[in-house]
Parts: structure tokens; C-alpha cells; sequence
């Protein structure tokens, strides 16, 4: 039977390359609450000792508990669940461990990382007085902040998606909650931990950086995190150094001049090596003499390393450190990016437990890393050609989505162009997503752009 994990260590190497769709690795994150610990999960731990549900964290005796108790969940079972004898999700069982668990046995996360979920404190989750209260009939407790971070799932691998479903299944049997202050995160790279090469890199910022307002579409314009001003995941084409530079907006702080640097090179003809330019119309030939001049592409196209361009596509100051696509980790700034595993990370859905949208997610983000991939620069020309020939449209995609109230002018029906969820699931189309992967985003986004 294939293994749902990859059993290797994590070694974020030198990339040796060419990237192939079958090395590439995805890793989950889901941020949510957990509304209080079942009286059958607590020992020793009376219910009046967090009563007070103005606390907005429980002790440290409570939290360990809490944690330990899912992972136990998520890797045992819950006896309400029906047995599956014979179907592929039967022939796998998650394993899975607490942050505190892991601390104890005295070794770190990455020990983890190709074999078990890891549920530990989300910092970001806060529970607000909008939010359900914990159900005292049925929970012992306050509510608790919860990441779970999944383990490495090989993209080809065809039982990672039962996992993912299995693992969602149990969870969902505990009191949990979503609200506007959870996110689901994606991290892409290679199952072997080796960072991707420079020229998969600039693919996929270019396939990024044009899709970047249609893929934005699946936030809900009506959500107080809409704009990300709960969970950090901004705009590349607003918040990232390129995107200051390119509009000379940089901060006069910012000791990193990568922008104007990699600018000035695109905009000198010295700079501009022949070489480069075959390099250039290796993968951009036939999208037409538009995109050579777009200077954001050029830029990214230009930059010299890995490093150069995770500087590039990451935000100056912190909270715009980490964007919506997140390239932070190649950028080496802080000691977050310099510790965590070499990936591409998407920032942009938000918090959310139904396996429809989790499953869908997974496969848009996985065809949209396989475009960077060795062997697939024909399909990367088609879908490079259409997003140039798309820019006019998601242009005002863009500024809709700016506008204190987004939905209500694209609701007036006085555009020329597609409404945004036929624009979305078009793009969808061009990227070979599975109808039944993408619909549950069309009618997402159909519903929250809507005058209802």
C-alpha cells in the first residue's frame, strides 16, 4: 500500500533540480477553535476553575490537556465513527502527537514532520464575544486555540486525500469552531526537503503574481479579516517590496533596496543580457510583446538567486513579512524563514473544517505548483497567455476588491467583463482543476459577491 506520508527527514539542501511534479510535497495548516474539552477527555480539571468566560486562555495544564486530547482523537478515532472495511480510507490511520508531547519526548517538530499531525496553541485564533460559549452540558472549559499541522503528503500519492477527509471526520467530532481570526495555510515543496531551483521559482511568482486577483476571490469580501488585518497574508501585488518599488511607495526603513535594485537592472539596457532575454522567451514565448514589458515580470525574471527573489515577493515591514503567496522562506530575512522548510506558502483561504473546500483547496494549489514543474512549459506558455490577456479584467477584480464594500459594485452588472465566479472558474479550467474540486469555490464566491 503507498504511504499517505513521506518517511524522510527533512533536508532543506542545496537544490540539485529539475523539479518534477512527482517530487512535489504539500503540507497543511488548520487554525481553529476548540470549544471547550469534553467531560469524558478531562481528569482532575473542574469546570469552575475556568468559568470565567471573559478569559481568553485557560492555564497551561488546561491547554496540554486539550491538545494531547486531540491528537488522541485524530489518531484513535471516535467510537461514533462508522467502520469502512475495505475502502481505502480504512487502510490508513493517522498518527498524530501534541506540541507538548513532542517537547517532552525531548525532540523538535521537524522529528514529526513526515509521519504524524501535530496539534499545538494557533496564536492567531482569538475567540471572540460573537463566538459560540463553550456548552456546559457537554464541555469542561474555555475555548482553545488550535493549529494542526499536517504531515508531509506526497501530491501524487492517491490515499492523502482519505487522510486529510479521515483526519477532518475526527476532528469535527469534538466542539470545534471557525471564525475570522482561522486560516487554512498550504505549504508546497519538494517531498525530498531540497528547496526548489531558481527557475521553478520564477515560474510560479509569475503564474502568482498575474492570477493573484482571481485567486483572491475565494475570501469573503464580507469578513473582517477580508483584508487580512486579523491573520497576515496581504496582497503580493500591494505589500511586497517589487510591488512598493514599482509604485515608489518603499518604506525609507527598509534596508532592503532588492526592489529598486532588480528595477534598475530590468530598466538599463546593459542589464538586460541576451542571454537573460533567451532565458525569458524560453518560457514566455508567443504571450506577446505586453507581457516582455510588463515590468513586474521582468523583474522577477531578472533576479539572480533564490534568496534575491524570496526578498523581492516578501512584504518590508513584518506584518506583510509572510503574503498571501508566501516566498519569506527563501528570503533567509528572520530566523522564522531561516528555520522552516524551503517552501512556497499559500496564505489566502480562510478558516475552515469542510472537507469540500479543504480537498478543493489542496488541488488548486497542487496544479498550480505542477506549472513550475520540468516538462510542463508548454502548458505554463497557455496559462501565462491567458492571464496576460485576462489583466484588464482582474484589474478591476482589484479595485472592486479594494472598495470599502467590494460586492456592491460588481453587482451592478455594468461590467463588460465575466462576473468573478465564471472568471474563477474559468482560470480553473486552464489549470485542469476537477469540476467537483473547483464548484464548491464557484458557488462560494458567486454567494458572498452576491446582492443577498
Amino acid at each position: 500500500m503507498p504511504s499517505a506520508v513521506v518517511d524522510d527527514t527533512c533536508d532543506a539542501g542545496r537544490p540539485t533540480g529539475p523539479d518534477l511534479v512527482e517530487d512535489i510535497c504539500l503540507g497543511l495548516e488548520f487554525k481553529f477553535l476548540l470549544l471547550g474539552l469534553p467531560r469524558s477527555e478531562i481528569s482532575g480539571i473542574s469546570h469552575e476553575r475556568f468559568s470565567d468566560a471573559t478569559q481568553s486562555v485557560g492555564s497551561d495544564a488546561y491547554q496540554k490537556q486539550a491538545y494531547s486530547s486531540l491528537a488522541r482523537v485524530i489518531e484513535q478515532g471516535a467510537i461514533s465513527e462508522k467502520p469502512t472495511t475495505g475502502t481505502a480510507s480504512s487502510q490508513i490511520q493517522p498518527r498524530a502527537v501534541s506540541r507538548s508531547d513532542v517537547a517532552n519526548a525531548g525532540l523538535r517538530e521537524m522529528h514529526y514532520w513526515p509521519s504524524h499531525w501535530i496539534v499545538k496553541k494557533a496564536n492567531s485564533v482569538e475567540h471572540t464575544k460573537d463566538d459560540p460559549r463553550p456548552d456546559i452540558q457537554r464541555t469542561n472549559g474555555i475555548a482553545i486555540p488550535v493549529e494542526l499541522n499536517s504531515p508531509k503528503l506526497a501530491w501524487r500519492d492517491l490515499y492523502a486525500p482519505f487522510l486529510v477527509s479521515k483526519v477532518l471526520s475526527r476532528v469535527r467530532t469534538m466542539p470545534t469552531y471557525v471564525n475570522y481570526t482561522c486560516d487554512v495555510h498550504v505549504h508546497v515543496g519538494r517531498c525530498d526537503g531540497v528547496a526548489f531551483t531558481l527557475a521553478t521559482l520564477k515560474k510560479l511568482a509569475t503564474i502568482l503574481w498575474l492570477a493573484e486577483p482571481i485567486l483572491r476571490s475565494v475570501r469573503n469580501p464580507r469578513s473582517p479579516n477580508f483584508n487580512n488585518d486579523y491573520t497576515w497574508g496581504f496582497d503580493q501585488r500591494r505589500y511586497s517590496r517589487l510591488a512598493l518599488a514599482l509604485e515608489k511607495r518603499s518604506s525609507p526603513t527598509d534596508n532592503v533596496l532588492v526592489g529598486e535594485e532588480v528595477l534598475m537592472r530590468v530598466r538599463s539596457s546593459s542589464g538586460v543580457h541576451r542571454e537573460e532575454c533567451e532565458d525569458w522567451h524560453k518560457y514566455m514565448s508567443g504571450t506577446g510583446s505586453a507581457a516582455f514589458r510588463n515590468e513586474a515580470l521582468r523583474a522577477i525574471w531578472q533576479t539572480a538567486s533564490s534568496q534575491e527573489l524570496g526578498l523581492l515577493l516578501s512584504g518590508s515591514q513584518r506584518e506583510h513579512r509572510r503574503l498571501g503567496f508566501n516566498f519569506s522562506a527563501f528570503g533567509g530575512e528572520d530566523e522564522r524563514s531561516r528555520t522552516n522548510p524551503r517552501t512556497v506558502e499559500f496564505r489566502i483561504l480562510e478558516g475552515t473544517l469542510q472537507d469540500d473546500l479543504v480537498q478543493g483547496w489542496i488541488q488548486i494549489c497542487g496544479k498550480l505548483a505542477e506549472l513550475g514543474m520540468k516538462g510542463r512549459q508548454t502548458k505554463f506558455r497557455e496559462v501565462v497567455q491567458y492571464l496576460v490577456s485576462k489583466q484588464p479584467a482582474y484589474e478591476e477584480l482589484r479595485k472592486n476588491a479594494e472598495s470599502s464594500h467590494p460586492w456592491v459594485s460588481e453587482r451592478q452588472g455594468r461590467s463588460k467583463w465575466p462576473t468573478r465566479d465564471v472568471l474563477f472558474a474559468e482560470f480553473m479550467e486552464i489549470i485542469e482543476v476537477n469540476t467537483t474540486a473547483y464548484e464548491p469555490f464557484q458557488e462560494k464566491i458567486r454567494r458572498e459577491y452576491s446582492s443577498a
